[in-house]
């Protein structure tokens, strides 16, 4: 509740979420039945955050900015491990057990604001890197690294695209929740 109340006072004339652009008629039908008093919210940020600070600025709906993409990480450490180059798989996997404890950390010792603001910051879009250590995954003509990497960015590059449809006017006011590994891309 006083992360809501924080998000509110910027005042979202839209509030967009992690569900897939143009496919937000569930979730719409969801927040009308939770404005409505009939609807108990579940425990995702979409409606937790979403659904909360809709109705508290009196919007009508929520939009999906989604774009659905398989981004298999994993397959590119797989790839590295049975093709002879260990050391990245190994990067990779400690960089992904380090942030994993860290998150863990915060769940149990942090408020919901604390954990917001610490996955928002700059050490936290530092995580980005691992698609960039992924790059030096391949040999010869194979790019697995790159293939994903690649991904990574399209989805969110069409992510930021479904954004912009979304505004309508200069004077909107947009507020994105989504998962703090798509903040490098979209801050950029």
């Amino acid at each position: 509740e006083q992360l809501v109340s924080t998000l509110e006072s910027f005042r979202p004339t839209k509030v967009l979420v992690e569900i897939p652009y143009g496919r937000d008629s569930m979730s719409n039908s969801l927040y009308r039945r939770y404005v409505a008093g009939s609807h108990t919210l579940d425990r995702t940020e979409m409606q937790q955050l979403g659904f909360r600070i809709a109705k508290g600025a009196g919007l009508p709906r929520i939009y999906g900015i989604d774009y659905d993409l398989d981004v298999n990480l994993a397959s590119v450490m797989v790839w590295a491990l049975t093709h002879g180059q260990p050391e990245l798989a190994g990067a990779a996997q400690s960089l992904t057990s380090r942030l994993l404890t860290e998150a863990d950390s915060m769940m149990k010792h942090a408020t919901v604001a604390e954990i917001i603001a610490a996955l928002n910051s700059p050490r936290a879009d530092s995580a980005q890197g691992i698609y960039l250590a992924a790059l030096r995954v391949g040999a010869d003509t194979s790019y697995p690294g790159a293939t994903v990497a690649a991904r990574w960015y399209e989805r969110n590059l069409k992510i930021t695209s479904n954004i912009l449809r979304v505004i309508d006017a200069p004077s909107d006011r947009v507020l994105v929740l989504i998962g703090a590994a798509h903040g490098p891309i979209l801050r950029e």
